[in-house]
Parts: C-alpha cells; structure tokens; sequence
C-alpha cells in the first residue's frame, strides 16, 4: 500500500475502533448491521486507492466491502491517464462504474463539470463510458449550464458573486436606444443619477469572450468611445450627447447603447458601485471589441490613452493568431469628428492605429507622450490586451468556433490581415510569456490580468510557462494591490488539479496564511479563496492546518467582508475532512458564526457554511454544539427553499446530525421530513444520496418510522433502493431497514416492491 494511503487508512481505523471498542474484523463479522459499523465500513471504503496493489490489499483485508468499489473507477480513469480525477469522484460518491457506463451523457457531463474536468478530459471520459463521441461543444454548453439563473446573473449593483469567477462574461449596464431617439436632453447625466431618475432606460446584457470574438454584439449594441472635457463632466456642452443621438436615429438596428459615464458607476461610488466599477475596467475591452463602436473623434481624441485603446481594439478581429487588423470592409467602428475636428481628423486616426499589430500598439500606448488621467488604468490595460490577446488565440483555437469574417486562420506564422507587415506574427505563447516576466518585475497589473485568464487551457498555460513561482512570490510585495491580485491569480490557478501540487510546491501555503492573518480586506478574501481551493487536497490540508491557518479563517467567517466569510467557510469545509482538523476548527470557534451564515449569510455563504457544518457534524461532540448554537432550524430551511447546492449540503449535515439521538427529535420537530422526502423523490442525484442517509438515521427513533411513512417515503425510498447509485441505493436500503422495525412500515414496504 502507498504511504498516502496506509496514513489514510490506518487513521480512520484506529478511530473506528476506538468508537466501536473492538477490532474492526470482529465488528465486521458479528455487527454487520450495527450503524456504526455501517459506517466504517464506508469510511474503509473511501481509503485513497493509489494503485492496483493498494486495491488488492484493501480487498485482502476486507472482501465484503471491497469486491467492488473506487478502484474500478479509479483503473477505468487511469486507463484514460485521468487518475487526478478519481479522488473528487470518490467524495461525490460516483464509484459504481456500472452506473456511470448507464448514465445519459447530459449526467456524465456535469459529474464532469463538478470535478473540474478539462473539456478535452471530459469529452475523452464521457466518450469511453458512453461509446459515444461527446463533442467540445456540448461539454462546453455543459459546463456552463448548471441554470438559467447562472447564465444570466442580474447585477442589481451588488458586487460580483466570490464563487469561482465566471471567466470570460461579464454584465454590463447599457441604455435603451429608443430612449435616446425621443430625448429632448442637453446631456446624459451620471450613472447613478440616470438610475434614480429614469431606472426604465435601463437593460443589463451578458457580454462573453466568445461573443466579443464573433463581433455578434455588432449590429444591436453601439459602444460609444469619446474624450473627456473635463475630469468630472465629459459633456459640457452636450455636443458629445447630440451627435450620439443623430447616429443612433440614422441605425434603427441598434438596441443598446454603452456610454462609460452613464452606464458605469461614477465617483463617488458605494463600496458595492466600486467592486462593479472595477470588474467593469478589467472587462471593457470585450465590449469595443464585440460591439459596433461608435468614435466622437475631436482634435485631442488621438493624444488620448482610453480613447486610442477603444479605437485600435474596435478595428482589431478575432484569429487563431490572436487579435489581428481588420480590413476596412470588416471594421465595426464609425468615426464622427466633433467640436473643431474634420475629416482631416478621423484620416490622422485611422493612419495612426488601423493598421498597427498589437506589438507595435502596446509599444505606442504605453509611451509618456500618450496622457492618460490615471496612470494605473494604463497599465492594467497594457496587461489585459497582451491577456486578451492569448484568450482569443485559445478561444479561436476551439473546434466550436468561427472566425467573425470566414473561415479560422492557420495557427503560427503570417502576418494579421490588412497589416502589410513581413514579418512572422508572435507565437502564441510569446505574450503571455511577457505577462509572466512582467509579474516578476513586480506588477501587479500584469498579475491581475493573468487571474482574469479563467479559461482552462490559460490556467495550463500560465503554469507552463513558469508563472506560479513569480506569482507566489509577489504574495509578499510591499504593495497591497500586487499581493491582492497575485493571490487573485493563484486562487484563479488553484482550479486545476496539477496547479494545486505546483503552488504549495512554490511555498504559497506560508504568504496566504499571512494575508488571511494580517493582509488588506482585498489580500484577505483572495488569499482565504486561494486556501479555499487549495484545501481540496488531502496532503495541502495537512500544510495549510500546520501553517496555522484554522484560527484566523475562523476570524474571516466571525466578521470578515461578505467576499471573505463565504471563502473562508469553503476553506474551512474542505479542512474539515480531515477528524483532527474537525475538533481544531470547533475549539477555534467556528461553529455559531457558520451558523450565522446559514441563517443570514449570502446564498454562497449559506451553502459554504452547510457544507462546513456538514463535515464538523461528523463527530459526537461536535453533533451536540452544532445542535446548541440553533443550526437545525435553518439547515431545514436550506433543504426546504435553498439552492440545490445549499439542499444537498443542509441535508447531508442534517444526516450528521441524526447520529445523535436528541438530534434526531430535535430535526424532526424542525420539520424536516417532508422536504427530505421531496428531495429522495425529486432532487438531484447528490440530494437524493443525501436526503436517503439522513432518512435513514432519523428512522432509528420509534416515532420518526411513523413520521417518515406518512410523509411518503417508502416508495421513493424503494425506487432509490432499486435503481440509483451505489451510494443512493446503501442510504435508501439502511433507512429502509430501520423502517422495516415497525409492523406498518414492514406492510407498506412490502406493497412497494421492497
């Protein structure tokens, strides 16, 4: 056996036989029905299989329980060379390799989606379970499509959601066109007052990367690129807002219309206006360079940094080579000259950037002679174009997409298209390689703009291009900002399986836990987000327990920022795996604050909080201060009315709890049965799998057996038991079990076909 699992292994035995107060082979052999030793022999079930001698030893030892089990998935996934993935289907509970073989692809594939499976991995697993090719466009849709809600998120000026950032999308504000076809105004006012006087102008649209790089915004959205007259009113004579108007009267196609100070919130901005503020920033450029772009050329437009960038990426088209000029007939831009501009004017512009590369424009833009009010929005800008640039190339490189003017480019090599330039286009790689060595050069602009490469292949890209090193040690900069934003990226590459190894080998674990000690608010939440994902691994818990991180995560979750106790519950969730950690993580105080969080945290809050609960229940003296800090009533509501996340979790704690048998009355009091019932009959897989165990120990009380009965859950229990999965069917079978010790029950059971 490895050591990784002999530790494993020989932990959970000598707590089991502690509990049991016998060897387990004697449990085994003379209780097999006995609930506790039910449980371990699932805990013995679990043991982290790393080879086939481990697998072979395991059923050595113990043949009832290992005949079949983790190892078939296991040999199946490392057939694949997908082993990584084996450990998070274990803890989903997918160990039946019968059932994933029977399982619809649309199943397969969000299994696929919950264990942060590569696309390409994905479509290879699913093709050799199901026979079938599944293609990179459907897992693609897969990944994305876990509800409508997700899809499509309405902004409504909070801060954007903390739970694993959405990449490549981003909502933006935009105003209606008709509005501006009937106004009679002089000038269009700030955002926030726009939004108080007038909130029906108002639509919030989803712009996508791969949108942008289809230009398919380009006939309903106009993006409008103009100078600034003055810092805080860009339109004092209006003439801006006048020829706005006119354009938009002569498209009738156009439907939106974005305009930075009337569709971005302005200063002075709320702390939630500025979060939306700031990811507005980092996202601009898919916007100019997706949308029809409409520039208010004056005779300063082109010494102007903001409005060079929008013009030069507004005439730029998405290739397999990246971002490349595009000739006239396919440019999405208008360029109108206003005040004491001529045509003259709009020539010098389009001499000056249509034809550049994206070399030559970043060496441009990043000149002193170009001005810019906030030296700082030129370099994150700098650093988003080189990152963008590598995004379209991945993006473009899918099989799922097109180029917006004909047929994709050959890969490496040629010059972009209208440039007239001989010489060999940047390989692919060279960019974000440039990005890498600015981040070693201390900028923080260049880290932020690899955390916004969310994308899976960037995140193996960054990796391989040595950008871990650099990134951990800029954890320990003197500027906030460049620590917030290489935390921010280690949390975006700490997603992927490999990268999880390759930061705790760089030494991140230390610097986090700094930051989440002692950091920013903003170093604070993207080092408890990096932690968070880290913690997924069993021997990185290990580390990140020793570095001393359980006491202040525990702070965050007391009286962090939103953005900070919904990480800092998730970290402490995947900690609490671990027996020791369980007993640590209660005596540092964690459980009434996750207990708030439950009651009145944000959804993500709530669903972190459940799943920590759910891990520290899974021992007595834990079960009992659980129960006592007023946790049962509001994981029912979560079962009742929660997210499917937030079900599957408040039931699976709830089941914890019912080891415990005051808990039992105390859950049943709550009203939980009835929800859990509806989540065995109705629920997703998880939740059913949840829902069952929990059924099953609150059946242990006399007066539950009836409860459960009545409220229906025989015969669902009797579907489970005969048709779900592996786990599915043990918790549908035990609870059926311990139904089957009333005379009634024993009837009912029976007429069901159990």
């Amino acid at each position: 056996m490895s050591e990784s699992s002999l530790k494993y292994y020989e932990r959970h035995k000598t707590l089991i036989e502690d509990v049991i107060g016998k060897s387990i082979d004697e449990a085994l052999s003379t209780q097999p029905e006995n609930p506790i030793v039910t449980i371990a022999a699932a805990l013995l079930k679990r043991c982290q299989v790393e080879s086939a001698a481990d697998a072979a030893l395991l059923r050595s030892a113990f043949p009832q329980h290992h005949a079949r089990g983790p190892d078939e998935v296991t040999a199946s996934l490392a057939a694949l060379g997908l082993d990584r993935y084996a450990p998070e289907l274990r803890e989903l509970g997918y160990d039946d390799l019968d059932y994933l073989k029977n399982s619809p692809q649309e199943e397969l594939l969000q299994v696929a989606k919950r264990v942060q499976m590569l696309e390409g991995h994905a479509a290879r697993w699913v093709r050799s379970l199901s026979g079938t090719a599944a293609s990179l466009e459907t897992v693609a849709l897969a990944r994305s499509a876990s509800s409508v809600a997700e899809q499509v998120r309405v902004m409504q000026l909070q801060a954007p959601p903390n739970d694993d950032e959405e990449g490549e999308r981003i909502v933006l504000w935009f105003i209606k066109a008709d509005k501006l076809r009937g106004c009679d105004d002089r000038v269009l006012p700030r955002f926030q007052d726009l939004q108080r006087q007038r909130p029906d102008w108002f639509v919030e649209k989803e712009i996508t990367l791969e949108g942008a790089c289809k230009h398919e915004y380009a006939d309903e959205v106009l993006a409008v690129s103009h100078r600034w007259e003055q810092p805080a009113e860009p339109d004092t004579e209006g003439k801006q807002f006048a020829a706005m108007c006119v354009y938009v009267r002569g498209k009738p196609a156009i439907k939106l219309v974005w305009v930075d100070f009337s569709c971005a919130p302005q200063k002075e901005r709320t702390p939630a206006e500025e979060l939306v503020f700031g990811r507005t920033l980092r996202f601009v450029s898919l916007l100019f360079l997706g949308s029809r772009v409409l520039i208010l050329c004056d005779r300063t437009y082109t010494t102007r940094f903001w409005t060079l960038f929008e013009a030069w990426i507004s005439m730029q088209m998405a290739t397999v080579d990246g971002l490349v000029p595009a000739p006239r007939e396919k440019r999405r831009c208008d360029i109108v000259p206003i005040h004491l501009a001529s045509s003259v004017t709009a020539s010098e512009l389009e001499t000056l950037v249509a034809g550049k590369s994206l070399d030559q424009i970043y060496a441009m833009l990043g000149s002193p002679d170009i001005q810019v009010t906030n030296q700082k929005d030129k370099g994150m800008q700098l650093a988003k174009l080189l990152a963008l640039d590598h995004q379209v190339v991945r993006k473009m490189a899918l099989p799922t997409l097109t180029l917006a003017g004909g047929a994709p480019r050959p890969s490496g090599g040629g010059a972009g298209v209208g440039t007239g330039a001989d010489a060999p286009a940047p390989s692919k790689d060279e960019r974000l390689q440039r990005l890498v060595e600015q981040v070693r050069s201390g900028s923080a602009d260049a880290a932020g703009a690899l955390a916004d490469m969310t994308d899976d292949e960037s995140r193996v890209a960054i990796a391989r291009a040595g950008g871990i090193v650099p990134l951990v040690a800029l954890l320990t900069a003197q500027d906030p900002a460049a620590g917030a934003e290489a935390a921010r990226a280690l949390r975006s590459l700490a997603t992927n399986a490999e990268n999880k190894v390759l930061i705790v080998q760089a030494g991140a674990i230390a610097p986090l836990v700094t930051l989440v000690q002692s950091g920013t608010d903003g170093q604070k939440e993207q080092a408890a987000g990096a932690l968070r994902r880290l913690a997924m691994i069993a021997e990185n818990k290990v580390l990140i327990a020793q570095a001393g991180a359980i006491a202040p995560l525990v702070t965050l979750v007391q009286s962090g920022t939103d953005g900070q106790k919904e990480y800092a519950a998730g970290a402490l969730a995947n900690l609490a795996i671990n027996a020791e950690y369980q007993v640590l993580i209660a005596r540092a105080g964690a459980i009434s604050p996750l207990v708030t969080l439950v009651q009145s945290g944000t959804d993500g809050q709530k669903e972190q909080a459940a799943g920590a609960l759910r891990r520290l229940a899974m021992i007595a003296e834990n079960k009992v201060l659980i129960a006592q800090a007023g946790a049962i009533a509001p994981l029912v509501t979560l079962v009742q009315s929660g997210t499917d996340g937030q079900k599957e979790y408040a039931a699976a704690a709830l089941g914890n709890l019912a080891y415990n048998d005051e808990n039992r009355v105390l859950i049943a009091q709550a009203g939980a049965i009835a929800p859990l019932v509806t989540l065995v009959q109705s629920g997703t897989a998880g939740q059913k799998e949840q829902a069952a165990a929990a059924l099953r120990w609150l059946a242990f009380n006399a007066e539950n057996k009836v409860l459960i009965a009545q409220a229906g859950a025989i015969a669902p229990l009797v579907t489970l038991k005969q048709s779900g999965t592996a786990g599915q069917k043990e918790n549908a079978a035990g609870a059926l079990t311990s139904l089957a010790l009333n005379d009634e029950n024993k009837v009912l059971i029976a007429q069901a076909g159990g």
